[in-house]
């Protein structure tokens, strides 16, 4: 697996992914300049792409603002392979992520977080309201979460 910059080659398959991947409301438009997907990543294996992954990256940390996995390569194990590989990406930086709070009516949500806590990744505490969407903040690594 390789994770490489986005190209403008690539630009229309992370767009499709990411409307596929994403509710509307949880998607930023591609005009702004953090969530333009040339400032991410896109997994290739075995030569084809299958995932990407879009970051804002800080000095101590990294938040994994999206990443989807191709629905045709899903239940592959990839997602477990990705985690570990963009935090290889960014040694010496925790790895932060925000996951929709989980919700027993909404099943995906919890099966999400239990992907994300078995992938490495910790609960922090800290809830926030993105869009008036309830969220949790999950991290991944050595250092300490600081609001």
């Amino acid at each position: 697996m390789v994770l490489r910059e986005v190209s403008k080659i690539d630009v229309n398959y992370v767009k499709k992914l990411y409307k596929e991947a994403f509710p509307i409301r949880e998607r930023m438009p591609f005009s702004r300049p953090d969530s333009d997907p040339l400032f991410g990543k896109q997994i290739i294996r075995n030569g084809d792409p299958c995932a990407f992954a879009i970051t804002c990256t800080g000095s101590k940390s990294v938040l994994l603002m999206y990443l989807a996995v191709d629905g045709n390569k899903r239940g592959q194990g990839l997602g477990s392979k990705i985690i570990p590989a963009l935090c290889e990406t960014f040694p010496r930086r925790n790895l932060l992520l925000e996951i929709e709070k989980p919700d027993e009516n909404k099943p995906m949500t919890v099966r999400r977080k239990e992907f994300y806590l078995r992938c490495g990744l910790r609960e922090t505490g800290t809830e926030i309201s993105l869009a008036g969407v309830p969220m949790e903040i999950l991290i991944k690594g050595d250092g300490e979460f600081d609001k």
